[in-house]
């Protein structure tokens, strides 16, 4: 694989590659930190951060589709660049390179998955958290009014006994 392979070395703060770039090779980082970013209506979110011998890019030797994120060394980075034509030479003359490849990809599917099913199930009880509190207002309302409705009646009906009463009152100074 080397001898396929250029090498880099970047400054902490320079991009090893940038979201919506077209993705031709991987790299794999020799020493140093490389943190993947993505951009975002909330921000900049830090999705993943990798370290030596960790790959960053895989996704282009699958699909040639643009970079999906941005990587940013952490700190001074020496990675290895790898283009997709140079792996796929090597991968006729090593299958087991491949094989490897694919267990790195499917690992990082499955990690990704299940920090996404973590997030979905915590943001599962936050709104049902949300939905039984509003249930809880809901029955109070509930409440409120049918004592505000009882309460209206027995003050209507105590107008009522109030207008009699001065009548009465009325009726028998005349008297």
């Amino acid at each position: 694989l080397r001898s396929g392979m250029q090498t880099k070395l970047l400054s902490k703060g320079e991009k090893v590659y940038r979201e919506g770039e077209s993705s031709e090779s991987i790299f794999i980082v020799r020493s140093g930190l490389v943190t993947i970013l993505r951009e975002s209506e909330a921000g900049t979110l830090e999705l993943e951060s990798r370290g030596p011998g960790d790959v960053v890019g895989e996704s282009a030797l699958i699909d040639v589709a643009p970079r999906y994120a941005t990587a940013v060394c952490k700190t001074d980075t020496r990675v290895f660049e790898l283009s997709r034509k140079e792996f796929f030479a090597v991968m006729t003359i090593y299958p087991q390179v491949a094989q490897h490849v694919l267990g790195v990809l499917s690992s990082k599917m499955r990690d990704s998955e299940m920090r996404r099913l973590r997030e979905l199930e915590t943001r599962t009880i936050e709104l049902q958290r949300c939905l039984t509190d509003h249930q809880r207002l809901a029955i109070k309302g509930e409440m409120a009014s049918e004592v505000a409705h009882t309460l209206t009646n027995f003050i209507q009906a105590l107008g009522g006994f109030l207008d009699l009463a001065e009548r009465d009152v009325a009726e028998n100074r005349r008297d």
